[in-house]
């Protein structure tokens, strides 16, 4: 009896020990371990959004320091100088117009965009130009520095500056049309413009084309001297 009895209790030990062995948590009981800390994943700080604006506008606000220097009677430069705490996209307007006082007059003839990331950042650009006032270029030295005018030009500028013919037109003719505006000189009344070396005014050919060109900017011509038939 007793022979049986452990027989018993040893029997159940053994099936115990065997249970023990075998047993593997369910998912419900299983421990983890803490993730590394180098995978923990980062925050990243949101990318400033950039404010677009006109040239003028900005030199409005206070946002940017301009001024044109190393320019002659078809180009000038504009440098820019950021002074905003959040990036900016400046578009220089065709139209607008750098003047040095008294007189002196660039007007640019072709839409830029400049794009200024960073507080401090400076971009130069060299754009095209034209002068606005006849023989008046030479009252300003190459040297001088431009300042943005508030002011916008004629109306009649504006209107060619918007006709695709007078963009295409070579830069010498673009100026003698502009002059054209600015001054209304007689036929024989024109600054002369020196290319290379070269010193050249205008012939009746180019009389008669800019004729034309104001006539397709819908521009009348009746009020300008150079331009009257006759």
């Amino acid at each position: 009896m007793k022979f049986g009895v452990l027989f018993t209790i040893a029997s159940l030990c053994a099936l115990t020990t065997i249970w023990a062995c075998s047993y593997v948590p369910s998912k419900k009981h299983r421990s983890y371990s803490p993730a590394p800390s180098s995978a923990l994943v980062t925050k990243t700080s949101p990318t400033p959004v950039t404010t677009k604006m006109s040239l003028r506008e900005a030199v409005a606000r206070g946002l940017i320091e301009v001024f044109g220097d190393d320019f002659d009677i078809e180009s000038v430069r504009i440098n820019i100088l950021s002074k905003a705490s959040m990036p900016l996209e400046i578009t220089i307007d065709a139209g607008t117009v750098f003047e040095k006082a008294p007189s002196g007059k660039m007007i640019i003839k072709e839409m830029r965009i400049v794009t200024l990331p960073v507080h401090g950042n400076r971009q130069s650009i060299n754009v095209n130009a034209a002068d606005m006032g006849l023989c008046r270029c030479s009252d300003v030295d190459e040297s001088d520095k431009l300042t943005v005018s508030q002011s916008s030009p004629p109306a009649e500028i504006r209107k060619l500056l918007e006709l695709p013919e007078f963009r295409e037109e070579d830069a010498r003719l673009q100026q003698f049309a502009i002059w054209t505006i600015t001054d209304n000189p007689t036929r024989n009344g024109y600054c002369k413009i020196d290319e290379g070396g070269i010193v050249t005014s205008i012939e009746l050919e180019g009389i008669e084309r800019i004729r034309y060109i104001f006539e397709q900017a819908g521009i009348s011509t009746k009020k300008y001297r150079a331009l009257r038939k006759g």
